[in-house]
């Protein structure tokens, strides 16, 4: 019986070791390689593997990105405007498609039409950017919460130096343009919506911060439910900017080929040219 145990832990010892040996963990291999040692590594291989990495990586961070827009975007982005952004994003990636330097009929442009469709191209990848900075946030507020920020900017937060400028503008831009429709509104409307773009949404967040209140009463889920609000549109706009830096890294992909092919289209003209002479 003891003999019987005792092959038997000596043969899970055994398949734990070879379960051990088949599981490598190449990252790990790399990452502990000793590159002072005459020991090589497989380049093409380690390449790769970081490229494959770094697709999933990309891959996944848009995946997450896209479900952010899908879940939320509608509750704080016009609805006209959010149509007017997607699309300028999807026709830079139909562009990018339709001219793609591996097609016959692209190859076969001349320099000055490769020049064009460059230039559009160029045009239609910094319109996403514009559409994406001039991006202004619809935030549905509480009667209660609006007065909350009042409350903290014009009375409790203090500022610096540095502060001074900043809260000009939001103030000038927005703030004012707040209380002013606080004001309009009956005292029975019980909430109110109000615009701000991603610059001084960063803004207010930074002033907030400072501001501190005392235990879990009113005020306290009034402050988290403002913050709350304002994560949300940061994150909206992280996640276009996710995709934006995606559909840079394509872009800049494409106009790489595209100059590459001129180059080679170049010195063939070039060799073809000396060929004559």
């Amino acid at each position: 019986m003891s003999e019987e145990l005792n092959n038997m832990q000596e043969f899970a010892i055994e398949e734990t070791q070879e379960e051990k040996n088949e599981v490598i963990d190449p990252i790990q291999e790399l990452v502990d390689h000793d590159f002072s040692s005459d020991k090589e590594i497989n380049l093409d291989e380690s390449y790769e593997m970081i490229n494959l990495i770094e697709r999933e990586n990309q891959s996944a961070k848009g995946l997450e990105a896209e479900n952010i827009i899908e879940d939320i975007s509608s509750v704080y982005i016009d609805e006209e405007y959010k149509v007017k952004l997607d699309k300028s994003i999807e026709n830079v990636k139909s562009f990018i498609k339709k001219y793609n330097i591996e097609l016959e009929e692209v190859k076969n442009l001349s320099e000055s039409e490769k020049t064009k469709i460059y230039g559009i191209g160029s045009f239609l990848e910094k319109n996403v950017g514009k559409l994406l900075n001039d991006l202004e946030f619809g935030i549905t507020l509480s009667r209660d919460e609006y007065k909350f920020i009042q409350s903290a900017v014009e009375r409790k937060i203090s500022y610096d130096g540095n502060d001074v400028f900043n809260i000009i503008e939001l103030n000038e831009r927005y703030l004012k343009e707040w209380k002013s429709l606080d004001k309009s509104l009956a005292k029975t409307v019980p909430t109110m919506l109000v615009n701000i773009d991603i610059k001084n949404v960063v803004m207010l967040y930074h002033f907030l911060n400072k501001h501190t209140v005392k235990g879990l009463d009113k005020e306290f889920y009034l402050f988290s439910a403002v913050l709350h609000k304002i994560a949300d549109t940061n994150r909206i706009f992280n996640a276009y900017n996710v995709i934006k830096e995606r559909l840079d890294a394509d872009f800049n992909i494409w106009v790489s080929a595209i100059d590459e092919s001129e180059l080679v289209e170049n010195t063939e003209n070039e060799s073809l040219n000396g060929s004559v002479d």
